[in-house]
């Protein structure tokens, strides 16, 4: 391989990494291309090792070419990543909406504790003591 070589290589990984980042329709998806691409056994991880086989002169080039292509798709990822994840809230807020206009269910007081309740109230307005067995709010 020679520099044009790997040069060529590197810009079509690049063109096609970032239509697959486009195209990505959801944060799993994108979070698979990352591997595919940037992982330790990637594309462009595959790419780089022809590296070696290069002159000492054009390694520097060639490494430069790379690092700018690795830093386009990892920009490229993030960016897709923050409107994935920010559309993917977005829909599940709208998911689960409350309307906090609807009245609510009626909570029912469990058996004596009414009473209890109210015993004791009257008690403190009336400052004696009153029978409960008077006062049944079970129908």
């Amino acid at each position: 391989m020679d520099l044009s070589d790997l040069t060529r290589e590197l810009e079509a990984l690049r063109d096609d990494a970032l239509g697959s980042i486009a195209a990505a329709v959801d944060v799993a998806g994108l979070e698979a291309l990352d591997i595919d691409i940037l992982g330790k056994k990637g594309r462009l991880t595959t790419v780089l090792r022809g590296i070696g086989s290069l002159p000492p002169d054009d390694r520097p080039r060639v490494g430069a070419i790379a690092n700018a292509v690795r830093g386009d798709i990892e920009a490229a990822l993030a960016e897709r990543g923050t409107d994935l994840r920010g559309s993917a809230l977005t829909g599940r807020l709208v998911a689960e909406t409350v309307d906090v206009t609807t009245p609510g269910r009626e909570i029912l007081p469990r058996d004596g504790q009414a009473n209890t309740f109210l015993r004791g109230t009257l008690q403190r307005l009336l400052k004696c003591s009153v029978d409960t067995t008077e006062f049944s709010l079970n129908t």
